[in-house]
């Protein structure tokens, strides 16, 4: 269902504290995850998606536009979390990427580097490479992802920087930025639980954002507009450093 949001969706309560037999159940799982970490960033990405659909869902359905918003947005924020992380770790292919601090006229600061281009789009489970794994096994053309790149730098410091290229006649309420710094404590959750490394956080939202692709394809909607809002909401975010520390 396609529509406008004027306010960000609805905050989800606390989780409850954990009984003995859920930390023993979870201590299990993170022992098997410990061996298959894709699985766990898996299984974080599916529940992300859930608990999305239930938070914007209302009495008309969901609005795919918001969703992907949203999914680009946080995927945004987990990218360049995944980036900071990688600098400072242990890997030497992460180490060397750059990540750097740029000004614009109209006095904003913003990331840019090859940190976060390898958690969007270069990496062999980045958001993008999903994103295209996705549209290539359903036969779907896939596309340029420079084009993505191209438009957000250009509009870097300007009016229309994120705010998505939605397909005519669609939108949302909220700017990606707005939902990533609104929803980000609530979604994190299923990360700390079965991605802990902030590695995996980029490819669990990549997975989330499949999961999207699927309900658009089974809707008739046009994958290829979504996407593109997926996008260019995930390479705005991704260049804003958050308020506070989002680990």
């Amino acid at each position: 269902m396609f529509g406008r949001r004027k306010q960000p969706p609805r905050e989800q309560p606390t989780e409850p504290l954990e009984s003995p037999g859920t930390q023993a159940l979870m201590r299990q799982v993170h022992s098997r995850l410990a061996e298959k970490p894709l699985l766990g960033a898996q299984i974080a990405g599916k529940e992300i998606f859930q608990n999305i659909l239930t938070m914007v869902k209302d009495e008309r359905g969901v609005q795919v536009e918001v969703v992907a918003t949203i999914l680009g947005g946080l995927a945004g924020r987990a990218c360049l979390i995944a980036g900071i992380s990688g600098q400072s770790g242990n890997d030497p292919t992460l180490n060397k990427q750059t990540l750097n601090t740029i000004s614009t006229k109209d006095g904003g600061t913003y990331l840019v580097g090859d940190a976060t281009n390898w958690q969007l789009a270069e990496g062999p489970y980045s958001v993008f490479a999903l994103i295209a794994g996705y549209l290539h096994s359903v036969g779907e053309p896939i596309p340029e992802a420079r084009e993505y790149f191209t438009h957000s730098v250009q509009s870097l410091g300007g009016p229309t920087f994120g705010v998505p290229r939605f397909a005519p006649g669609t939108g949302v309420g909220s700017t990606p930025l707005e939902y990533a710094d609104a929803l980000w404590p609530n979604v994190s959750g299923s990360l700390r639980r079965y991605a802990p490394d902030p590695q995996l956080w980029p490819t669990s939202y990549g997975i989330a954002i499949q999961q999207l692709l699927e309900l658009a394809k089974g809707s008739g909607l046009d994958l290829q507009a979504i996407v593109r809002v997926v996008m260019d909401s995930a390479l705005a975010v991704a260049k804003v450093p958050p308020k506070v520390p989002a680990a």
